[in-house]
Formats: structure tokens, C-alpha cells, sequence
């Protein structure tokens, strides 16, 4: 197994005094970020936590979130957000039997073997924790996350990632949107959920700022208010950008707004580009961690076509059958079905992602739009119309 340092705990030493984390509250350093996941992970230790176990996390504070990703990784856990109406099912499904959860989100019903704790029994209310220069260190193929991919009652698939996934994952995007020191990077969703993961490593890594501010979709305003330099959105939220009087107005720290799938959407990338955004497409899959391609506004226009090339520490090829294939070291570590793990990559280490899609003279990926499905007809029989 490869360890290496744990990347808050070297950001730490690094940029002690820069900020890491800034909510509506006022603003987390790093070294304050480092003393807060180091108290948790002493005090999840001390409560009992161990290496392999399966966590639910069902929190709503987003900073909060942050600190429990880094302390759970340290502890050695998995962690399994617990997606809303079908959380108790996860909890079955996947033998969860530790959880972290808001007051009465998911108490009612628990079974009595499940130990619950609240964020602030676990959180440090000041900065306590180890000293920043003793290294806290992980293991590049220990797993981190259990993601619900198809949340239903009884179960379904979930995915699961290791920290090399998200840790390659955002070495690859960061390289790419030359993301670092004195950055800050938009996240309005919510942060148990994939994105919010792919942005809190992405920060960390490139020791730039996560700007929290959960539930506030992005405008031209705040981006200049907050001084934003990136941040992903969809491609509705490029449209409300283009169509608001302020967008020409370009906020002039902005050095990428990477657009998901925003390939599909080509005509509002053109408009977005012609008002001087410096937006990219992007296209991934819920197996890899973070996006598999990016057409980076300050790369060469050849690879600005698409959705892009693969970036770093990704490959992407079209089988025989036309499907695209992903591989590399972003790649899940598999399907988790109970206490099974299933891979389905072939010998090569390459996965069927079952979309279409082709690569053109400078690798560059285009996905097959998908059409809408038909909408099936809500016409009325006439009378005296019968079912056969």
C-alpha cells in the first residue's frame, strides 16, 4: 500500500494562515481547519471508531461536512451519505452501524445497535487537536466513499471510491484550470454529495479557498463580490448567466467556470465565450472521480473542441461497439452490493460506460447528445374508445 502525508495536514504546514474554508460565518484558516479535523479524528477514535467502518453522514452544515471528510478519512472509515427519504434503506443495505447525523433528520426508527452521533459531540467547539507537525498520513487505495447512485427503498447500486480516486482526481483538474495558492472556488450545492467532494480536494491540493455558500445559485454579483476565480455549474445555471444584463460584465478574477456536459449545450458556451466567460465543457461519470475530460479555456484551441482531451491521471478510448471507455486512477473501486464489491472492468482495466460517443484528431471527446425522451401522450380516449 502507498502512503503519502494527508494533504490538509501538509496544506497546514505550507499556508498556515491562508483560508481554507469560507462560509457566511467568517473564514476557516487552514491551520484552524487542521486543528478542527485533528480534534475530531482524536475524538471519533476515542468513541470507538475504526479502520473499515461504514459511516452514515446525514449533516446539513457544509463546513461541518468538510471537517468530518478529512477526520473520517484519518479514522480510517468509509463514509456513506445517507440520501434523504431512503436513508434507513442505505443503512440496511450497506451494514452501516456508525452515523453522524443532524437532530431527527434519520433518529426515528434506528435501530438500537446503530451508534448516532451529532456533529457537535464529535466536532471541537475550539482548536484543539494534534500539532500540525506531526504527520497525519493515509493510504492512497484505502477506501473513502460510498456513493447511493440509484437511492431506493431496498437498496440498489452504490459506488465506491478511494482517496487515490480523489486524489488524482484533483491533481488532474488542477492542472488543467491552473488552480492554486490565493484561488477560490464557488461550491453552492450541497457538500455530501460527489461535487462536493471533487471541490474540497480540489482546494485543499491546490491550497486555494472553498467559498461555501450553500443554497445561493451563482450570479454575476456574488462572483465579483466574493472575488471567485472558479466554479462548476450546469448548463442551466450558464444559461441564467448569459441571459442576466450583468454578464458581459465578466468578473475579472474568473479563470475557469467549468460547464458539466456543457457540450450539450454548445450555443449557450458560444454566447457565454463571445461575453468574455472563460468557460469549459466538461463530461464524467459517476465511476470516476471527478470529470474524465475539460476543454480548459487557456489550453491550445485544438483541445478546446467537445468536450475536451482526458486530463491528467485519465484515459478514454471508443470500443468497437462505439461506447466510450474510461480507465485510469480516478476509476472506482467498484459497485458495492451488500458486503460485495463488484469491478466490472476488463483485463486492461477499462470500463463500458454504455454512452456513445467518438475522439477526434486531437483526442478530443464528443459525447452523443442525448435526446429527451418522448413524452408519452396525455390525450384523453374519445368515447366510446375501447382498451383492447
Amino acid at each position: 500500500m502507498t502512503q503519502m502525508r494527508c494533504p490538509l495536514n501538509e496544506a497546514a504546514d505550507i499556508s498556515p494562515h491562508e483560508a481554507a474554508l469560507i462560509r457566511e460565518e467568517g473564514e476557516l484558516t487552514y491551520s484552524e481547519y487542521e486543528a478542527l479535523v485533528s480534534g475530531c479524528a482524536a475524538h471519533l477514535r476515542r468513541l470507538g471508531l475504526g479502520p473499515g467502518d461504514r459511516v452514515g453522514l446525514a449533516v446539513h452544515e457544509s463546513w461541518q461536512i468538510a471537517v468530518l471528510v478529512f477526520a473520517l478519512l484519518r479514522c480510517r472509515a468509509v463514509i456513506c451519505p445517507l440520501p434523504g427519504r431512503t436513508a434507513r434503506a442505505w443503512m440496511g443495505a450497506l451494514g452501516i452501524r456508525h452515523v453522524v447525523a443532524d437532530g431527527g433528520r434519520i433518529e426515528e426508527g434506528m435501530e438500537a445497535r446503530v451508534k448516532r452521533w451529532s456533529p457537535e459531540e464529535v466536532i471541537p467547539s475550539f482548536y484543539e487537536g494534534q500539532d500540525r507537525r506531526d504527520q497525519a498520513m493515509l493510504e492512497m487505495d484505502q477506501p473513502a466513499t460510498i456513493l447511493p447512485r440509484r437511492p431506493r427503498v431496498g437498496g440498489g447500486e452504490a459506488i465506491l471510491h478511494s482517496f487515490g480516486n480523489y486524489y488524482y482526481g484533483a491533481r488532474g483538474v488542477n492542472h488543467a484550470v491552473r488552480l492554486s495558492s490565493g484561488g477560490r472556488w464557488l461550491f453552492t450545492g450541497s457538500m455530501d454529495t460527489a461535487g462536493g467532494w471533487h471541490a474540497l480536494f480540489q482546494c485543499i491540493l491546490g491550497g486555494a479557498a472553498l467559498v461555501l455558500r450553500s443554497g445561493r445559485p451563482p450570479d454575476p454579483a456574488g462572483l465579483r463580490q466574493d472575488r471567485i476565480t472558479h466554479l462548476t455549474i450546469s448548463v442551466s445555471e450558464l444559461e441564467r448567466f448569459v441571459e442576466v444584463p450583468a454578464a458581459g460584465e465578466e468578473p475579472s478574477n474568473l479563470r475557469a467556470v467549468i460547464v458539466r456536459d456543457g457540450q450539450q449545450a454548445s450555443e449557450w458556451m458560444d454566447r457565454a465565450r463571445h461575453a468574455g466567460w472563460p468557460v469549459c465543457a466538461s463530461w464524467d461519470i459517476p465511476e470516476a472521480a471527478s470529470a474524465t475530460t475539460l476543454a480548459a479555456p487557456m489550453a491550445a484551441p485544438a483541445e478546446r473542441e467537445g468536450s475536451g482531451p482526458a486530463l491528467k491521471y485519465r484515459r478514454v478510448r471508443i470500443g468497437g461497439n462505439g461506447h466510450i471507455l474510461v480507465g485510469g486512477a480516478t476509476l472506482f473501486g467498484g459497485y458495492v452490493e451488500g458486503p460485495v464489491v463488484r469491478r466490472p472492468v476488463d483485463g486492461e482495466g477499462w470500463f463500458d460506460t454504455g454512452q456513445l460517443g467518438r475522439l477526434d484528431e486531437g483526442n478530443c471527446l464528443h459525447v452523443a447528445i442525448r435526446k429527451p425522451p418522448a413524452r408519452a401522450s396525455t390525450k384523453r380516449r374519445k368515447s366510446g374508445e375501447g382498451t383492447p
